[in-house]
């Protein structure tokens, strides 16, 4: 498959903002300037929720933010691996060259040793050509698996083609289209896609609906080019109009060239015509960068917008914390996920169902500023949101 520079560079770049909202995602509260650019009524589509949701949609986001208010307790997979994992296994990890995303190596070296395996990184770089080269490179090395991160699947389709007849198994953190496990025989797997990704958008939902009383005025900035982004605001949608009749929604389409540059500007610029909206819904933390700088310099107080997104890094974790504009975010179980990998990857050499584990429940954690003291460390350290999660694996894998 040919794919076009024009179209892929935009949303590799986001998709590289993405792992920073993923792993490391920040926004500060520095002073940025001002775009006076409105946001176009042509880019906003309103949803109006369903007048028969449920009466008691309000308690029901309410329960399910107390739930989520306290960490996580399990991983999410019960099923003990059944075979013998063969030792001596090499896995090559592919990220996108952001920091989020390289950092992650970490996880799995750890996770590896574990099985008596090695990881190590081979970069991915920023463009199609680097990742198309990556994958080359990584092809005639001929590792026992790959995992990659933050490239897109259609990227590297011919490199698939590939590893499908070296017989060398690829999982995908999220970057491929739905169901690619089963319409590409090259891929074994793509974690933490569409569907927890909806998830995540129903609970940024359900904190909204929850804190409003089931009568907030909306505006929720989405990035629909990349599929597993936009499944967070279809979550999102759906939750409104399941738990909150009396909610409104104004949902923007962000081109990716303007996130951390003219989107500050531009949510100051909508808040001020729509002063009657006290609810910033973000797809990505990333998005917030600059926001609470630009609200500040604005006029505009904390008391009067309330921003709430998904998978927060440090910096979006201070100013929760802080309560600082951002307010509340729902988090990505980043080491958690990284030793998922391996387990899938452990079930599949064993010869083992890998079904247990591709189609676990991932945890979830909400990063509120009332629920401080139940965060597993500071704000900008980075902890797992499952403290025994390597305990837990140890045990699947027969290790404990």
């Amino acid at each position: 498959m040919k794919y076009s520079h024009k179209k892929w560079l935009p949303v590799v770049a986001v998709i590289g903002l993405g792992f920073a909202t993923w792993g490391c995602g920040s926004s500060d509260t520095a002073d940025q300037p001002e775009s006076t650019e409105a946001i176009s009524e042509d880019t906003a589509v309103d949803t109006v929720p369903d007048t028969d949701a449920p009466v008691d949609g309000v308690a029901l986001s309410k329960a399910s933010i107390e739930t989520l208010s306290a960490l996580p307790t399990t991983i999410g997979i019960t099923e003990p691996i059944k075979g013998t994992i063969p030792s001596g296994k090499k896995l090559v990890y592919i990220p996108i060259n952001v920091p989020s995303a390289t950092e992650l190596i970490q996880f799995l070296k750890e996770g590896a040793t574990e099985l008596g395996w090695t990881a190590e990184m081979v970069s991915g770089g920023l463009t199609p050509e680097d990742m198309k080269a990556a994958f080359a490179q990584v092809l005639k090395a001929k590792p026992d698996a790959v995992f990659t991160a933050g490239i897109p699947s259609v990227v590297v389709t011919e490199e698939l083609d590939g590893f499908k007849a070296a017989g060398i198994p690829v999982v995908f953190l999220g970057t491929g289209p739905v169901d690619i496990e089963k319409t590409n025989p090259a891929v074994l797997a793509n974690i933490y896609a569409h569907s927890p990704q909806n998830v995540s958008g129903t609970y940024m939902a359900d904190w909204v609906i929850a804190d409003s009383e089931g009568a907030a005025n909306i505006v929720y900035y989405d990035f629909t080019a990349v599929e597993t982004v936009a499944a967070v605001g279809v979550g999102f949608a759906s939750k409104v109009t399941e738990n909150c009749p009396k909610c409104t929604i104004k949902n923007i389409d962000v081109a990716g060239g303007d996130i951390g540059t003219a989107l500050p500007g531009q949510i100051v610029s909508y808040l001020r015509a729509n002063p009657d909206t006290k609810y910033v819904a973000l797809s990505i933390s990333d998005m917030a960068i600059g926001v609470p700088g630009a609200l500040a310099d604005a006029g505009i107080t904390p008391e009067q917008v309330r921003i709430v997104e998904a998978n927060p890094g440090p910096g979006n974790r201070v100013n929760i914390a802080a309560g600082n504009y951002e307010v509340a975010a729902v988090s990505f179980p980043k080491q958690e996920n990284m030793w998922r990998v391996l387990d899938i990857l452990a079930r599949h050499f064993a010869g083992d169902d890998i079904a247990p584990s591709t189609s676990a429940p991932y945890p979830y954690f909400m990063f509120t500023q009332e629920n401080v003291t139940n965060w597993g460390g500071e704000p900008k350290a980075e902890w797992s949101i499952v403290p025994d999660y390597k305990t837990q694996y140890r045990a699947l894998w027969g290790k404990g």
